[in-house]
C-alpha cells in the first residue's frame, strides 16, 4: 500500500477512537468536528512526512541533525490523590526552535510558534470571561482549534519535521522518535478519569543522540464526562 494511504487509513481508525471518547464527554456539535479534523489532518500530516524521507530533506529546520528521541506519560492526579493515566490520548509534539537562540535572536516562524498565535486569536472563552463548564469547554475548544489550524498551516508551509504526532498506550505512555534537535512544545489530549483533559508543556529541549524523558501531570483543562 502506498505509504500515505495507509497513513489515511490510520487516520480513520485513531478518528473512530477519539469519536468514542468525544461521546462519552458530550461536547457540542462544532467541537467533535474539530478534534475529528485535528486526529485527520495530524495522521494525514504524518504520511506525507514519511513519504517524504526518500525526496529531499525537508528546508523547515536546515541541515539535517542527528536526531532525537521522545518518551512520555501523560496522567491527572484527583484531588484525593489518585494517579489516572490518559489512556490512548492523542499527543502533539509542535517545534519552536532550535535549543540556544541568542538573546536578540527572534523566534522563527515554527509550528509552535504558530500555536502559540492561533491560541490568542481563538481564546473565546477566556476572553469573555465565561464561568463554570462552559468556559471549560471553550477553552477545549480553543486549543483543538489552535492544532488544527497550526496543523494545517504546516502542511502548506512543507514544514513536515514540525509537528509530530503519535497516541499514548492505556497507560498513558507514549514515544515519539526521528525528533530534529531544539526546543518542543508538547500537547495531549485525552481521558483521564472521569475528564475529557488538555495537557500542554513547553521549553522542551530535544538533543540528537539522547532521549528526553518528560512526564505530563497538570491538565491544564479537564472538563468532567458527561452520563445519562
Amino acid at each position: 500500500m502506498n505509504p500515505a494511504l495507509s497513513y489515511v487509513v490510520a487516520a480513520a481508525v485513531v478518528a473512530e477512537m477519539a469519536n468514542v471518547i468525544i461521546a462519552k464527554a458530550a461536547p457540542p456539535t462544532d467541537m467533535r468536528a474539530l478534534i475529528l479534523g485535528t486526529v485527520l489532518y495530524a495522521a494525514v500530516f504524518l504520511g506525507l512526512a514519511k513519504s517524504q524521507t526518500t525526496t529531499k530533506k525537508s528546508p523547515s529546520v536546515g541541515k539535517k541533525a542527528v536526531s532525537g528521541e521522545m518518551d512520555g506519560f501523560v496522567f491527572a492526579i484527583t484531588n484525593g490523590g489518585d494517579l489516572k493515566p490518559a489512556r490512548l490520548a492523542h499527543i502533539v509534539l509542535l517545534y519552536l526552535c532550535r535549543n540556544g537562540l541568542g538573546p536578540n535572536e527572534e523566534f522563527p516562524e515554527s509550528a509552535a510558534y504558530h500555536y502559540n498565535l492561533c491560541k490568542v486569536s481563538t481564546g473565546t472563552g477566556r476572553a469573555l470571561g465565561i464561568g463554570g463548564e462552559t468556559n471549560c469547554r471553550t477553552d477545549l475548544q480553543d486549543y483543538i482549534a489552535g492544532l488544527k489550524l497550526t496543523t494545517e498551516w504546516a502542511l502548506a508551509q512543507k514544514k513536515y519535521d514540525q509537528v509530530k504526532t503519535t497516541d499514548a498506550d492505556e497507560e498513558g505512555r507514549f514515544k515519539l522518535t526521528d525528533l530534529v534537535p531544539g526546543e518542543y512544545t508538547l500537547t495531549a489530549l485525552g481521558q483521564a478519569g472521569a475528564n475529557t483533559a488538555y495537557w500542554e508543556e513547553g521549553n522542551i529541549v530535544v538533543q540528537g543522540g539522547k532521549v528526553t524523558s518528560v512526564k505530563l501531570s497538570s491538565p491544564k483543562t479537564a472538563c468532567p464526562i458527561k452520563h445519562d
